[in-house]
């Protein structure tokens, strides 16, 4: 048996291990986000995936990797390889979320029996990337009511590289979920297994990192996201540098003009001003007719 193990940075792989089947590790999870004792989350935490589990590999279909509910919390995670958009997408689902819950409730924002609050995790791999944060970084937007001691929206930003370098003992309580998807050794997630209740997550994350076709279908995937990624860089690239040949174009014919209205001015003949100019007699007539 192999000591290497899968690291989670695959959403396919994320996914296949938080949902529904093993709903205790989703619930160790939910306790982390909302740095609680997991005793109180028993039997009363959801899950909401959007994406399908491995089983219907043809039809996976992505919008966010996992969303647990909790009494009136709405706790959204992502895991992010590719950052570039992801991050306004993710923040542009939470708003929407809100207000779809206050709008399908007709509630108003200041009942207080209508309080309802989402968490959005975002989950980010950031190596080969100018982007970085430190370990994790929370933005909070609270409730308008000041009686109200919470808040409506809480962003949670993670760089995954960071806890990488961290070691077991070195995460703080409630960041251990962050160091999780970071192992890559059987012997480091021991250390979890032999704390939190994860041994189902333990078993399954083991069970992929040894099955072959799995391994394989990972890479594939994560190979095809590189080729999109290029297919949108090499886009914008050639879309950029088609912009600037065209204004470059304009700049010179904007120039050209200029010389031979310049030229036009001083009398010249239309011979002289082509020889100089190099412009077409066609072009020539139409800088006249601007004059005039």
């Amino acid at each position: 048996m192999q000591t290497e193990i899968l690291q989670v940075r695959s959403d396919i792989l994320f996914h296949d291990l938080f949902n529904e089947k093993d709903i205790k590790a989703v619930e160790w999870v939910a306790s982390q986000i909302l740095e609680c004792d997991v005793k109180e989350l028993k039997g009363k935490v959801s899950v909401k995936n959007v994406r399908l589990t491995r089983t219907n590999k043809k039809e996976r279909t992505k919008y966010v990797d996992l969303i647990v509910e909790y009494k009136n919390e709405k706790i959204v995670i992502e895991l992010n390889n590719n950052y570039e958009g992801i991050y306004t997408r993710n923040l542009n689902y939470a708003f929407n979320t809100l207000l779809n819950f206050y709008n399908n409730n007709g509630c108003s924002y200041y009942e207080r029996d209508a309080i309802f609050k989402v968490i959005l995790v975002n989950l980010n791999w950031y190596k080969n990337k100018n982007l970085e944060i430190p370990g994790k970084k929370i933005h909070t937007i609270p409730y308008p009511d000041e009686k109200i001691n919470d808040n409506i929206l809480t962003i949670i930003n993670i760089n995954l590289d960071y806890y990488e370098e961290l070691s077991y003992d070195n995460v703080v309580l409630f960041d251990r979920f962050f160091k999780l998807l970071t192992v890559d050794s059987k012997e480091k997630l021991e250390q979890f297994s032999s704390v939190d209740e994860l041994d189902a997550y333990s078993k399954n994350l083991e069970y992929f990192s040894n099955d072959k076709e799995y391994v394989e279908e990972l890479m594939r995937a994560e190979a095809e996201e590189i080729m999109r990624n290029q297919e949108k860089y090499f886009a914008g690239f050639h879309e950029g540098e088609a912009k600037a040949k065209a204004d470059a174009e304009q700049k010179l014919k904007e120039t050209q003009t200029l010389i031979v209205k310049n030229l036009l001015n001083k009398n010249m003949t239309d011979s002289e001003i082509m020889d100089i100019t190099n412009i077409s007699i066609e072009e020539l007539d139409n800088i006249k007719k601007e004059l005039k």
